[in-house]
């Protein structure tokens, strides 16, 4: 297999044309008021007129089929960000309910104060169990006191007496939202409960994605417990190894930090490629017979995905990923890869996963920077380019720190401004 030869096409990019109006679409949805009957209603319009216009394509302008595709697409996007933000009735959230939620993140201590993320699933009323249509989740906010001990984790169910209200918006303009950074992870309402408000009812019987990678994650970390006896440094190596912090000391993260190597402590797409380089050396001798070239293919992918696991399946890890992997699957076709058209493609498959990854930070600045690298290495390498090996190389990784930099300063900087705190 041979290096990565990414092409900037434009014309051939038709993942972009699709992921401008799915990105509007999840836009709209989030930022302003759209009623949900609307969108249903042109979704079963535009779908009922999919048959008309596969019988009379031809006879129909190439821009009209463009502009109904662009439409289907953002119609698209507003409803999957819909269903990733559902109401809670507001005659449910008027009075005291006795609710019925899973432990969806594991609950953090935070200034005497235990928050976690919990998916509402129901409540009882008059010891009768009702369904919600919809599961939104919900902040809970857990009193501390001396009685309390807290024996409840990821994927327990809890009986939680409460009344469920919207999240508090800032007051300070000029202070870090905090209700608009809840409500990018699809988080609204929040409730506060105290130590005898609530009661575990079942263990891990919410059993999703969220809860094996967590279980995954642990396993690894136990398996560092026995070969590092240092604890501090068994937590220093999970977090460089495959980016879990939890038994980090906040005293280390302050050392990190204030530092600026903070980064070391993050798993990127650069740790994806150096995986994915890694394998594709060790199985290169496959390329050369021809009944095993693909098989080297799907164990390199099989590889990346399950290193993809290990990490979390954060942000920036799957889209190095998904990229890669759309790469593996050109070699299986032997198509060339367009580069803009795989970012695109990537970045496509992931919002249609969780269309809510577009308002955080990590995943609009991952791809603008390798939309940097992309779009501003060759006008570098136009500038000045050397034949020699050594100086090419050396050259390569400065012009890609440079466009990467250039590429998102002005986000970095936009982000940095809006949410640094005010001082009085």
């Amino acid at each position: 297999m041979s290096g990565f030869d990414f092409k900037l096409n434009v014309s051939k990019a038709k993942c972009v044309k699709a992921l401008i109006p799915f990105c509007s679409g999840i836009a709209i949805a989030y930022f302003s008021t759209v009623e949900q009957i609307a969108v249903h209603y042109g979704i079963v319009y535009l779908t009922g007129f999919l048959p008309i216009l596969f019988l009379v394509k031809n006879s129909v302008k190439s821009y009209l089929i463009s502009a109904y595709l662009s439409l289907c697409f953002l119609l698209f996007g507003i409803q999957m960000t819909f269903n990733r933000l559902p109401m809670l009735d507001e005659e449910l959230r008027a009075t005291e309910q006795l609710w019925v939620a899973l432990v969806d993140e594991s609950p953090v201590e935070r200034d005497k104060i235990y928050r976690m993320t919990l998916k509402v699933i129901g409540r009882f009323e008059n010891k009768d169990f009702q369904e919600l249509n919809q599961s939104p989740l919900v902040q809970g906010l857990l009193w501390k006191d001396s009685t309390l001990s807290v024996s409840f984790g990821l994927g327990d169910t809890l009986l939680i007496r409460g009344k469920i209200t919207e999240t508090t918006t800032v007051r300070n303009p000029h202070a870090f939202d905090y209700s608009a950074y809840l409500k990018s992870q699809g988080i609204q309402y929040q409730i506060w409960f105290g130590a005898k408000s609530f009661r575990t009812v079942a263990r891990e019987k919410g059993m999703n994605l969220s809860l094996l990678l967590e279980n995954n994650r642990q396993l690894l970390n136990d398996r560092f417990h026995q070969y590092i006896p240092e604890q501090s440094y068994t937590a220093l190596a999970s977090a460089i190894t495959f980016g879990y912090r939890a038994e980090l000391s906040n005293e280390l993260m302050q050392t990190f930090s204030k530092t600026g190597t903070i980064h070391i402590l993050s798993v990127s797409g650069m740790h994806v490629a150096i995986v994915c380089a890694v394998i594709t050396f060790v199985l290169s001798p496959l390329r050369f017979v021809r009944r095993t070239r693909l098989l080297g293919i799907w164990i390199s992918l099989g590889f990346i995905w399950l290193f993809a696991i290990c990490c979390g399946l954060g942000p920036a890890v799957l889209r190095a990923t998904v990229m890669f992997s759309l790469y593996l699957f050109s070699l299986v076709l032997r198509r060339d890869l367009i580069g803009l058209n795989s970012l695109a493609g990537s970045a496509l498959i992931l919002l249609c996963i969780n269309p809510l990854m577009l308002l955080d930070m990590g995943f609009q600045l991952s791809y603008l920077a390798v939309f940097g690298i992309m779009t501003m290495m060759p006008i570098l390498q136009r500038m000045y380019y050397s034949y020699k090996i050594g100086i090419r190389q050396s050259l390569d990784l400065l012009y890609m720190s440079i466009a990467a930099q250039v590429s998102t300063t002005s986000l970095a900087l936009f982000f940095f401004i809006n949410s640094r705190p005010i001082s009085c």
